[in-house]
């Protein structure tokens, strides 16, 4: 089980806070978190990059081959009546922005 690590999008104000930052600076309830048209929620993978950057759920990712992609959870088959859900990341990706900050038409959200 990974570390269960939050990060939060402020629509208004185009920002990205650490959930420390919400609990500390804003003053959130640590209990509970909804995402809404103001605030969109980022959870941690539990997992790094080639950089030992943290990687959260909307980040995108470079591979070493140039291919770049939006980490999602998914579902995976592995075997004729086995599914897990996981993510799809290599040790030598890096971690190059995220949906809200670096979208696909270089506007921020």
């Amino acid at each position: 089980m990974h570390e269960i690590k939050l990060r939060v999008w402020f629509v208004e104000a185009k920002k990205m806070y650490s959930w420390e930052e919400l609990i500390n600076n804003i003053g959130l309830s640590e209990s509970v978190f909804i995402e809404t048209d103001l605030w969109k929620p980022m959870q941690f993978t539990g997992l790094h990059d080639s950089k030992n950057v943290d990687i959260y759920e909307g980040d995108k990712v470079r591979r070493n081959t140039g291919y770049e992609f939006v980490v999602e959870k998914r579902l995976y088959s592995i075997g004729p009546s086995c599914r897990v859900w996981g993510y799809e990341i290599d040790k030598d990706d890096e971690v190059i922005g995220n949906i809200h900050e670096t979208p696909a038409d270089g506007r921020t959200n």
